[in-house]
């Protein structure tokens, strides 16, 4: 069902297939009114008296965090603009992972692959982290016939990965540990933003989350993300929604939009796989009292 409201969405200035402008098109073709830019690890954009009229934009981000050593996100809504604090710390991680990218050239070019980082930059866009499936594409595209990688093509994407980039086999990077999710937290509250769990059942067990909650809470948290494509059963929604209720968390929506290039499930902005979203009002006015608390 498509929601008049969107607080979860990616451009290619992280790992989403659209430049910001045309992401904002799709949201007004598509009947959203309020609408979040959340790049991975990066403040995408600012609100500014340029945009259409009937497209209201908030601050957004999607921060990278750990959380019982597992990687989790954390979004941050509603920070003050050009906070440069937190535009610093949160490019930590996205710079950690620019460097395992460009050593994983290196080392790919043992086995056959002639691309460098500047024909990847050339091809994404400067300072861009290539999602997965997009650097196994490359790499595969630029390596030499009869070379070991170039057999690689003839495989399925997933024994791709079990082969050559898992760990112990030849392509492994050792990914960077991202910030303690308590301290992503303190960080979007410190910039006076609202930390919102993003799809939590996607990365919690239900009984987990409920156990985390309340440590969550102490540190900061604000809400969580209760409509998500990541959460396609209603009973998923229900059970994030009581645990607002019950906690005192704003319940907020977002699609994950990548582009369908990148998540084909997420076909347009505000395809939200629940019913009964809150209008924009009480959206904003929830996200407001959480900013406040």
């Amino acid at each position: 069902m498509t929601s008049n409201f969107d607080l979860h969405l990616h451009s290619s200035l992280s790992d989403g297939s659209l430049p910001i402008s045309e992401v904002l098109a799709l949201c007004i073709a598509n009947g959203i009114q309020l609408a979040a830019i959340t790049d991975h690890d990066v403040l995408a954009i600012n609100p500014a008296p340029t945009w259409p009229q009937n497209l209201s934009i908030i601050t957004g981000v999607e921060i990278t965090a750990a959380w019982h050593n597992r990687q989790v996100h954390c979004l941050g809504y509603l920070y003050k603009p050009g906070d440069y604090r937190l535009h610093r710390l949160v490019s930590r991680h996205r710079l950690a992972l620019l460097s395992c990218m460009k050593e994983l050239i290196e080392i790919a070019a043992h086995y056959g692959c002639h691309a460098n980082w500047a024909a990847i930059e050339a091809t994404i866009g400067p300072d861009r982290v290539p999602y997965g499936r997009q650097m196994v594409d490359f790499l595969l595209a630029n390596t030499q016939d009869g070379s070991p990688l170039a057999a690689a093509r003839q495989l399925p994407y997933g024994q791709i990965l079990e082969e050559w980039f898992a760990e112990g086999r030849p392509l492994h990077v050792t990914p960077p540990t991202p910030p303690e999710l308590t301290e992503v937290i303190k960080w979007i509250r410190d910039a006076e933003g609202v930390p919102v769990l993003a799809h939590p059942l996607a990365q919690w067990q239900r009984g987990d989350l409920d156990d985390d909650i309340p440590r969550l809470i102490r540190a900061g948290l604000g809400g969580l993300e209760a409509w998500s494509t990541w959460h396609p059963s209603p009973a998923d929604t229900e059970a994030l929604l009581a645990l607002c209720s019950r906690h005192g968390l704003v319940a907020t929506a977002g699609s994950d939009f990548h582009g369908v290039t990148v998540k084909e499930w997420v076909p347009h902005p505000g395809a939200i796989t629940a019913t009964n979203t809150p209008s924009i009002d009480a959206m904003m006015t929830a996200l407001v009292q959480a900013k406040a608390a």
